[in-house]
């Protein structure tokens, strides 16, 4: 019995780092990614909602993987994987109501906010993963999501699905009318490189800005950061960009020296070693 124990202890490194253990099959923040040849990250791209339809999707996912490999320098790119749109499945409660607020598809999207929050994320993965083939599962490194549901901020990632709002509800519940935003194509795919930096194990450039006290210090101080026109960082103009933001030069040194040998050789998927930019 006590070889057996042993022999456990010994396979157990390689276990956590191999098949299952490296996929979405079974948790949203796997220990790795798979091993491969090719610097690719194989993605899903899912609308969850109403208000988009499947051929916007598409074409949203041609420019991101076109614009992802040029904001890493040809690094990594993008193939994605599996596209689909998924109308939401949970209906809206009878009794629910917001003051000024009469349209039964905007009532669905905000009721989103107060229910789930945060934590729209597990429920999305949760629904794809109705949706999806375990094999095909197996083969993608992340989940990217736009959706018309409302949540605490515009986007947000965890593990490896990320989320992002489109549109976006401003003012309701308050006096006055509401807003409704629509991104425009640049805007999201803006929004979705940088989250699947985030993915990727990267974090923002150039916070410190954001810890001064005036807007006049944190122009300022973006205006002197080498990377704050970075995808990473939230100095860029980030609600309408004219053109999709690269990586800067000390993300990119991020990704070529931690993160690309970690997609290579099957290793923890958010890199340890990352110069703060």
């Amino acid at each position: 019995m006590i070889y057996k124990f042993l022999f456990f202890l010994l396979i157990l490194p390689v276990l956590s780092f191999s098949g299952v253990n490296c996929s979405l099959i079974n948790k949203l923040n796997p220990d790795c990614f798979q091993k491969r040849v090719e610097a690719r990250l194989n993605i899903a791209l899912l609308y969850y909602g109403e208000q988009m339809i499947e051929e916007e999707l598409q074409d949203i996912g041609d420019r991101l993987k076109e614009e992802f490999k040029k904001s890493t320098r040809n690094l990594i790119s993008l193939n994605v994987k599996d596209i689909k749109r998924i109308s939401f499945e949970d209906k809206l409660p009878k009794n629910f109501q917001i003051p000024g607020v009469h349209d039964e598809e905007d009532l669905m999207n905000l009721w989103h906010h107060g229910f789930y929050r945060g934590n729209l994320i597990s429920k999305v993965y949760e629904v794809y993963k109705k949706r999806v083939s375990q094999k095909k599962l197996k083969e993608i490194d992340a989940i990217v999501v736009i959706t018309s549901a409302q949540f605490e901020d515009l986007a947000l990632s965890y593990g490896r699905l990320a989320v992002i709002e489109y549109p976006t509800y401003g003012r309701w519940g308050h006096p006055g009318e509401m807003v409704i935003f629509y991104p425009s194509q640049t805007m999201l795919v803006d929004t979705l490189i940088h989250e699947v930096g985030h993915i990727l194990g990267l974090k923002h450039s150039s916070e410190e800005c954001f810890d001064l006290e005036t807007e006049e210090q944190r122009a300022q101080c973006c205006a002197e950061d080498p990377n704050s026109e970075g995808v990473m960082s939230h100095c860029r103009n980030r609600y309408s960009p004219e053109v999709v933001h690269e990586f800067s030069q000390c993300q990119i040194e991020n990704i070529e020296k931690s993160i690309l040998p970690s997609l290579l050789k099957g290793k923890k998927h958010q890199a340890l070693f990352r110069e703060k930019c």
